[in-house]
């Protein structure tokens, strides 16, 4: 697993005030930090997508004290497969070489 991963427990498409679909679920990993820019890999119904953290909107689990939310854009709420692992994901400094 990379340095932060949630299991993906529900998907609420079209979240109010941002701009893309709400994933929540338990924090499995916090190696490192999430933040709005960062890109994740999100499984889905044809293997997996890249969406970028759009935001984090502050909601009360109340049960559920060890979960997240994470608005992601540019994917599609439809193909999230649920009980999954989101992943944050790497970016390459561009230019350098592999």
């Amino acid at each position: 697993m990379s340095g932060f991963a949630f299991r993906i427990k529900t998907v609420y498409p079209d979240f109010d005030g941002f701009e893309g679909h709400l994933l929540a679920g338990p924090v499995l990993k916090r190696d490192g930090n999430l933040s709005i820019g960062d890109l994740l890999t999100v499984p889905t119904a044809t293997g997996h997508a890249i969406g970028r953290c759009a935001g984090f909107p502050l909601i009360r689990w109340d049960e559920h004290r060890h979960w997240v939310g994470v608005v992601v854009a540019t994917i599609r709420a439809d193909a999230v497969q649920v009980g999954s692992i989101a992943e944050s994901v790497s970016e390459s400094p561009s230019g350098s070489a592999g």
